[in-house]
Order: C-alpha cells, then sequence, then structure tokens
C-alpha cells in the first residue's frame, strides 16, 4: 500500500494506528520519545504482518525535531505516503500559575509539528497524485476551552480547522485529510496527566477504546 508515518505512536491511538496500517499491509515509520517502546512495537508488527517498521526517534517539542525527523527519512530513502499526525498530550494547569516553556512545548507539538509535517510532505503527495494525512484533533474542538486545561480546547480546534483547509484544497488533487475527532478515549493520556481518578468517575459507556477510534 505505501509507508505511513506515524507520530506518538509509542502508545494509544498512535500505536493501535500504527497496527491498523501494518494489518493493510502498509511499511511503517514509528516516532515518538520512548525508543524501547517503539523498538517492541515495531518487532510486533513486523513479526504479525510481515511489514517494514522503521523506528525513528524523536522529540516534537524541539523546534528542529520534524526537519530532523524528514532529513533522517529522506536519508533512509523512504517515502511517506500517509501521515498520522497523532502527538499529543493534556497539560493540567492554570494559565495564570503555568511556565510559559511547558506551554510552548505543548504548542510546539500539537500545533507547530503537525503543520510543519504537513508541509514538508504534502508537496510530494500532491506531485504524486495520492497521498492521506490523519490530524488527530478530538471532540474538544467542539466545546469550549476548560478552566485548568486552558490549551487543549484551542489547539484541537486549530487541527480541525486546519485539516479542513487543506482538504479543500488537496482533495482535488488526490490528496485526502480528515481530522480525527474522538471523545474520551482509554490511552496514557490521563495518567500523564494526572487525570485519570477523575476520569475513572465517568460513566463508563461514554468512554472509547483506541482500537475503535481507529
Amino acid at each position: 500500500e505505501g509507508t505511513a508515518l506515524i507520530t506518538g505512536a509509542s502508545a494509544g491511538i498512535g500505536a493501535d494506528y500504527a497496527r491498523y496500517l501494518a494489518a493493510r499491509n502498509y511499511d511503517v515509520i514509528l516516532t515518538a520519545r520512548r525508543t524501547p517502546r517503539l523498538n517492541k512495537l515495531a518487532k510486533e508488527l513486523e513479526k504479525a504482518h510481515g511489514i517494514k517498521a522503521t523506528v525513528i526517534s524523536a522529540d516534537l517539542a524541539k523546534p528542529d525535531a520534524s526537519a530532523k525527523l524528514a532529513a533522517e527519512i529522506k536519508k533512509r530513502r523512504l517515502q511517506v505516503d500517509y501521515l498520522v499526525n497523532n502527538a499529543g498530550y493534556s497539560k493540567i494547569s492554570k494559565f495564570s500559575k503555568a511556565k510559559w516553556k511547558d506551554q510552548a512545548d505543548m504548542l510546539q507539538v500539537m500545533v507547530t509539528a503537525v503543520t510543519e509535517l504537513a508541509n514538508i510532505f504534502v508537496p510530494d503527495m500532491v506531485k504524486r497524485g495520492r497521498g492521506l494525512i490523519v490530524n488527530v484533533a478530538s471532540v474538544a474542538a467542539y466545546l469550549p476551552g476548560s478552566a485548568g486545561d486552558p490549551l487543549y480546547a484551542p489547539v484541537k480546534a486549530y487541527v480541525k480547522s486546519f485539516s479542513q483547509s487543506l482538504y479543500r484544497e488537496l482533495k482535488p488533487l488526490g490528496v485526502n485529510v480528515i481530522a480525527l475527532c474522538p471523545g474520551y478515549t482509554y490511552t496514557e493520556i490521563h495518567d500523564v496527566s494526572g487525570t485519570r481518578d477523575v476520569m475513572n468517575r465517568y460513566p463508563k459507556f461514554i468512554w472509547l477504546t483506541a482500537p475503535r477510534v481507529v
């Protein structure tokens, strides 16, 4: 089918997107910060599906990470036919008390890197007349922002709107773009943000699993 680049592939929706695409005969490029997890997933996918899984570790919070990732992909003579911009997280903190570095990192990962990676790979997709981009947004993109997590909803609203703009431009050129907007999903994001206890009080019927989302 081609080769898919999946960011934030070490867990959750990213890892299950890799499994989904590998099962459909896509080679995959897995990127995230946690190299051991990526290596484990790569071995799992190669053994299960006979595809090629390439691991390239990257911390997308660093301003030069997207360009370096793209350069490494080019160096390895790989071609990105399917881009899954999944890397992201939630940062629970009141804006009045938040450190700017934490806010800047979140914007870098979830706004700038999403946009930059699309900017890097779209031209070649257009030249080939085919390609797929999935930008992982959230149902939060449709909701008012919340106190205590001031950037998450605005960031996801940007991802949704950006995806719609890309779709309108690129669909006639053979490149499809999707904004994926799941609701509450069982992933590690709530453990990392420290909200697991709160989330466990929510009724089970509202929750999705990562494989179902994918």
